[in-house]
């Protein structure tokens, strides 16, 4: 196997270890196999770990019980629901193959999983990425046309329909990230004569040929859906905001005819509108949450990716990828955990 640069080597081990007390001293201190193994011993390691457990408990526990809750109950079956059933299983699949994997690499830089897995990994972490964000995309058009379009809304999203959207979801996530399974490798680095791991890395033809996949998935898994939530779901609260106002003008027409005895409204129909008004202002605000959530928690990622992309022999080129990159590969998770709080309130649009 080709072996990596022994000074990007030296450099690397150098800036893990550097300022780090825990690490041992002597003649082990210049072992580059002591310093693989004993890195979870280093305090941004531990902060790490605690961090990606949280997430991990939390998704999982929180994913399963929504899909329990969905195949238990009949009348939770609905085509609205079959969608958020994807995208739970598409989160599902980011939380158990995307952390696991990501962590176990990041304590132990020796790739231990074997080639098969250095393929599948990847492409298995960006098909269920690219599941969820579809789901999410399908999920707003899905809401688009049952409020402002209801009588197209049977057609498009039929029961036959929505089974084609679904399988469509998984192929186009696969085809998107299929790259992946061909140039993922498994190579081996070090030091001659003192030690030797390996790494599953990406061997494309051209720095330009990584720089433009990355680019296309950025715009086909960030940008384009981003910008299509945002329109749909800003023309759904301005929909919802219109029908407050002929909320308000009803229960207000009920409270002034129900003095003087024509029956109107009265008192029972203003408060059953009052109800209705503070559901649908909390679905708004679900809506601009979920939003602005995808924005924030996708964006520093994609940001950091492609920057090491441009970037790859800056001097803190290894700082970024050591401390930030997984840092800002976890900040997704937050919008899963985010995510399923909202569902019961979009659900109900």
């Amino acid at each position: 196997m080709e072996v990596v640069d022994p000074g990007w080597i030296v450099t690397v081990l150098f800036n893990f270890t550097s300022d780090d007390d825990d690490m041992p001293k002597g003649d082990q201190y210049l072992d580059p196999e002591a310093l693989l193994v004993n890195r979870h011993k280093q305090p941004f390691t531990i902060a790490l770990i605690i961090i990606y457990a949280l997430n991990f408990t939390v998704g999982l526990v929180g994913n399963v019980f929504v899909i329990l809750v969905i195949l238990r109950h009949r009348h939770m079956r609905t085509l609205t629901n079959v969608f958020f059933l994807n995208l739970t299983v598409g989160d599902l699949m980011v939380v158990c193959v995307c952390l696991p994997i990501t962590l176990g690499n990041y304590i132990y830089r020796d790739w231990v999983y074997g080639q098969a897995m250095c393929k599948l990994t990847p492409f298995l972490q960006g098909m269920a990425v690219g599941v969820s964000v579809l789901s999410m995309m399908s999920i707003s058009l899905n809401r688009y046309f049952a409020i402002l379009r209801p009588l197209r809304a049977k057609m498009v999203f039929s029961r036959g329909k929505v089974g084609v959207m679904l399988v469509l979801i998984w192929l186009l996530s696969a085809a998107a990230v299929c790259p992946l399974l061909v140039i993922n490798h498994v190579t081996a680095y070090g030091l001659e004569g003192v030690f030797k791991a390996r790494v599953c890395v990406e061997r494309w033809g051209s720095q330009e040929a990584r720089q433009f996949f990355n680019l296309l998935i950025f715009s086909l898994l960030f940008v384009l859906p981003l910008c299509l939530m945002a329109a749909l779901y800003t023309r759904i609260s301005m929909e919802l905001f219109a029908s407050d106002v002929h909320l308000f003008e009803a229960a207000n027409n009920g409270k002034h005819s129900s003095g003087g005895g024509g029956g109107g409204m009265g008192g029972g129909g203003n408060a059953q509108a009052s109800r209705l008004l503070r559901q649908r202002r909390k679905t708004v605000r679900s809506l601009i949450l979920l939003v602005v959530l995808f924005g924030v928690s996708w964006l520093p990622f994609y940001v950091v990716n492609i920057w090491l992309d441009f970037n790859s022999g800056d001097y803190t080129a290894p700082q970024i990828l050591t401390f930030i990159y997984p840092i800002v590969q976890v900040a997704p998770l937050f919008l899963i955990i985010a995510a399923q709080a909202s569902r019961n309130d979009i659900g109900k649009l």
